[in-house]
């Protein structure tokens, strides 16, 4: 018994030694962590828009941008982005746009995708394939991006998270042409088709228009994952009817489904 009480407090003393250090080192190391985060991920607001001297905080919707400043004048925006691809964490992805809303530069900073397939996403070869794409213009993976032989699902997943980055950046910066606004320029009555990209792949819709408003949005055709998309696929339509606008709130865990809905009713609208 004496013998058992004395392992006892022996290995309490230990454990208690250990964790004391731990605690010490952490504290220690930390602050220099923590620096060194602060810098890289400058360096990648940096190389995403080369042009900037400084970068000033913006908050909007619970997230936060990031507006480029040389010689105390906007040059374009920065934004963080996650796409879940195929790897078990997420891509998380800095963009980088001009004042016209022209991407500039984009930068992965982590990702858990399949080495030598998925991971090319961090490759020049591929993200050139952005450069000077607006959120007007089309990025489908398979027609206006080539995607990466073998990982098509990190392609897609990368493409979509860009495209949702220029699409918030336009709105909230208020930078480049056609930022979210409510619907202007509605057509006359009648049913109109129109595609937007998603997280899979093409969302096919159709809007009716009677009275110069939206009374009705039907999904099409879409490869969004079931479960998860399900919820923004049957909220979004009814939230742009009610708003009567093509910007409303994402669903959340299905942003890029919502964006993507958002995007085909606007270019059925625009006939596109």
């Amino acid at each position: 018994m004496r013998e058992t009480t004395k392992l006892a407090i022996t290995l309490a003393l230990v454990c208690g030694i250990a964790a004391g250090s731990l605690a010490w080192v952490y504290g220690v190391t930390r602050p220099v962590i923590e620096k060194r985060a602060v810098e890289e991920f400058n360096a990648s607001l940096r190389t995403v828009v080369p042009e900037a001297e400084t970068f000033e905080k913006v908050q909007s919707g619970g997230k936060t941008y990031y507006k480029a400043i040389k010689g105390g004048k906007q040059v374009g925006a920065a934004a963080v982005t996650e796409a879940r691809g195929y790897g078990s964490q997420p891509m998380v992805i800095v963009v980088g746009t001009d004042n016209e809303g022209k991407l500039t530069g984009v930068k992965v900073v982590s990702h858990s995708e399949t080495p030598g397939l998925g991971a090319r996403v961090d490759s020049k070869a591929f993200q050139d394939q952005f450069i000077g794409k607006t959120a007007q213009d089309a990025v489908s993976v398979g027609k206006d991006i080539n995607a990466i032989s073998g990982a098509t699902i990190s392609s897609r997943a990368f493409t979509a998270a860009v495209k949702a980055a220029l699409t918030e950046l336009q709105g909230v910066l208020g930078i480049g042409p056609g930022k979210a606004a409510p619907i202007a320029g509605v057509p006359k009555d009648g049913t109109y088709e129109g595609e937007g990209q998603g997280m899979n792949g093409s969302i096919k819709v159709s809007v009716t228009v009677k009275g110069g408003k939206i009374t009705e949005v039907k999904i099409l055709e879409h490869k969004e994952t079931p479960i998860i998309s399900d919820p923004a696929l049957s909220r979004i339509p009814e939230a742009i009817i009610a708003k009567q606008s093509t910007s409303v709130d994402a669903v959340t865990g299905a942003t890029f489904t919502s964006k993507g809905i958002m995007e085909a009713v606007k270019n059925a609208l625009q006939g596109k």
